[in-house]
């Protein structure tokens, strides 16, 4: 028996196999309309984004790009508020939840990076985002705007996909940006014939208060557990799991 003829046929079927396994993959990322770019360049600059924000958007996108959406799950999209909910399937009490925040983002730097989501079809996507936009020179329109925009490029890409904008979340007591935070989602409630639903977290996490409790928050604007619980609690309803 020739052992050089049979390991030469080994390594070609396994050769064969290997392109047969990429042309799948090819072919269903065609199928599922992703023959767009999945992520950022390296090189994307956010402009809105501080130096510190920048690096670290780079590092989170890097870990996504090891982390992949699995298909028909739950995207919580945003920025600190949603990173640093960690586990969220956990907090839901639901499998197949992946955590797409990044501390430091803004509206514009989720416009950007929103092909991988697109591409992973997900059942319903969770929209947090605003906090840092407060702090840029855009006027409240153009923060509206930009949500809307977001939203609405989920929505209408992902015509299964149930997905939910949430107003921006609330601040402590007194602080200096509460009012343009509250300008920008009245306009968000203002929007008629979206494609997205509106769900009023900052209502539900403020009452009647228009402010972050002391027990939801550690610094004014991050949230305690018992601030992630409450938020928590509010999305449950939407999952589809009744």
């Amino acid at each position: 028996m020739n052992y050089k003829i049979i390991i030469a046929k080994v390594y070609f079927l396994g050769l064969v196999i290997l392109l047969m396994s990429c042309s799948v993959t090819n072919n269903a990322k065609e199928i599922n309309g992703c023959d767009f770019a999945l992520y950022p360049p390296s090189d994307t600059v956010i402009t809105t984004h501080d130096e510190w924000t920048q690096s670290h958007y780079k590092n989170r996108i890097k870990y996504f790009k090891q982390d992949s959406i699995l298909p028909n799950s739950i995207v919580m999209l945003g920025n600190s508020l949603t990173e640093q909910g960690g586990n969220w399937g956990a907090r839901l009490n639901i499998d197949r939840v992946s955590n797409r925040g990044i501390a430091g983002d803004n509206s514009d730097g989720v416009l950007a990076r929103l092909g991988e989501i697109k591409c992973a079809q997900p059942d319903r996507i969770f929209l947090m985002i605003g906090t840092n936009d407060l702090w840029t020179n855009y006027s409240v329109e153009k923060v509206a705007s930009n949500i809307e925009s977001i939203g609405n490029e989920l929505a209408t890409s992902l015509p299964e996909t149930q997905v939910y904008v949430q107003t921006i979340m609330p601040l402590e007591e007194g602080h200096n940006q509460t009012e343009r935070l509250m300008d920008i989602n009245e306009l968000l409630r203002s929007i008629e014939n979206s494609p997205y639903t509106l769900l009023d977290t900052f209502e539900e996490m403020s009452g009647d208060s228009n402010h972050l409790p002391a027990s939801y928050t550690t610094d004014g604007v991050h949230l305690t557990n018992i601030g992630y619980n409450k938020w928590a609690s509010i999305i449950r309803p939407y999952l589809g799991q009744d």
